[in-house]
C-alpha cells in the first residue's frame, strides 16, 4: 500500500481534529489498513445478492465506511470512542482527499451518510435517485423498490462485463408487487472514462481559518461553541482551519458559563479552494454579545466591565471611610 504524504494544511487540518477530540494519533497500521480493503471488497461484492434498496446503501455505505477506515489505520489515526464517529471519519477524509477528483470521494461518503442517517433514524427511505447514481450502478445492481411507482416496474439484476468495458445487467419487467410480467432484456451501461484534465472535476474543498481569540486564562476555560451551517464544529483558542464545502456559510459563535452569552453570527461566501479568514472575539462579561468579522476584534464589554469595577471601588472605599469614622 502506498501512501501519498500528507501537506503542511492537511496535517495542520489533522492536528485540529485531534485537539478537539474528534481523532486520537496511533501507530500507522497497514495491515489493518489492507483488513478494512478487504472488508471493504468483500461488501461490494455482496451487495449484488440483497433484495431490498435500503440494505443495498446500507452495505455500499459500510463498504465506504470500511475503506475511510482503512485510510485512517494508514495513516495512523482512529474516531475517538463515542457519538459522532462517523461524522469525525467524514472530516478526515474531507482533510485527506482535498483536491480532484479524490474529494469527490470525500463528498460522496458525506452524502451517503446523510442518507443513512435519515433512513435509519428517521425513518426515510432510500428513494431510487439516491440509489441510482453512476458510481453504484457500476458496482452493483439496481432495483426501484416496491410500492415507488403504481403499474409496471423494473429491475436490474445479475451484473455483467459489456462491450467496451461497460456493464451489463439482465432486465426483467415486472408489476409493481414483484410478480413477473413481461419479457426479459439487457441493457447495458457504458463504462465511465477515467478522469481527465478535459472533464470537469468536483469542485475542491474550501477552508475557513477560525480564529477565536485570546485563551483560557483570558476567557472562560471552556472555548466557545460553533456552528457552520446549523452543524457543530470543535474548536479551542487560537487559529482553527476548518475544511468546508464551497458556497454561502453561516458561522454562528456563542460561549458557555452557567448561562449562553457572546453570541456572534456572520454568513461568509467561501469560494472553490479559497480561504476566508474569520476572527471571533468573546465579551468581557456575560451580558454582552461577542464580535466576529473578517478583521482582528476589539472585545466588546469594556466600558461596562470598568464601570462596575468603579462602583465596586467606590462601594469599599466607602465603606473603609465609614468604619474608620466610627472608630
Amino acid at each position: 500500500m502506498a501512501l501519498t504524504p500528507l501537506t503542511t494544511a492537511q496535517q495542520d487540518a489533522l492536528d485540529v481534529l485531534e485537539t478537539s477530540g474528534r481523532i486520537q494519533k496511533v501507530p500507522s497500521d497497514l495491515s489493518r489498513a489492507s483488513d478494512f480493503l478487504r472488508q471493504a471488497d468483500d461488501a461490494l461484492l455482496d451487495v449484488p445478492n440483497l433484495t431490498k434498496t435500503h440494505n443495498k446503501y446500507n452495505l455500499a455505505y459500510d463498504a465506504a465506511h470500511d475503506a475511510g477506515e482503512a485510510m485512517l489505520a494508514a495513516y495512523g489515526y482512529r474516531t475517538r470512542s463515542g457519538p459522532g464517529q462517523h461524522e469525525a471519519l467524514g472530516r478526515f477524509l474531507a482533510v485527506v482527499f482535498d483536491k480532484p477528483p479524490a474529494s469527490g470521494a470525500a463528498q460522496h461518503y458525506e452524502q451517503m451518510r446523510r442518507d443513512r442517517n435519515r433512513n435509519r433514524y428517521e425513518a426515510r427511505p432510500v428513494t431510487w435517485p439516491q440509489w441510482c447514481r453512476p458510481n453504484a450502478l457500476r458496482r452493483s445492481s439496481c432495483r426501484r423498490p416496491s410500492g415507488a411507482s403504481s403499474g409496471r416496474g423494473r429491475r436490474l439484476a445479475d451484473r455483467r462485463d459489456g462491450p467496451s468495458g461497460g456493464t451489463s445487467y439482465d432486465l426483467a419487467t415486472t408489476t409493481h408487487d414483484g410478480h413477473p410480467a413481461g419479457q426479459a432484456g439487457r441493457v447495458t451501461i457504458p463504462a465511465q472514462p477515467p478522469y481527465s484534465p478535459q472533464q470537469p472535476p468536483p469542485p475542491p474543498t474550501g477552508w475557513v481559518a477560525l480564529t477565536v481569540q485570546g485563551s483560557w486564562m483570558t476567557n472562560s476555560l471552556i472555548p466557545p461553541k460553533v456552528w457552520m451551517n446549523g452543524h457543530p464544529v470543535p474548536v479551542r483558542y487560537g487559529d482553527n482551519p476548518v475544511p468546508v464545502h464551497p458556497g454561502r456559510l453561516r458561522i454562528d459563535v456563542r460561549c458557555t458559563w452557567l448561562r449562553e452569552y457572546g453570541q456572534a453570527t456572520i454568513d461568509i461566501d467561501v469560494a472553490p479552494g479559497q480561504t476566508v479568514p474569520v476572527f471571533y472575539a468573546a465579551p468581557l462579561h456575560q451580558f454582552s454579545r461577542g464580535r466576529i468579522g473578517p478583521e482582528r476584534q476589539k472585545r466588546p464589554g469594556v466600558l461596562a466591565l470598568v464601570v462596575t469595577l468603579s462602583v465596586v471601588v467606590a462601594v469599599i472605599v466607602a465603606l473603609v471611610v465609614a468604619a474608620a469614622g466610627l472608630g
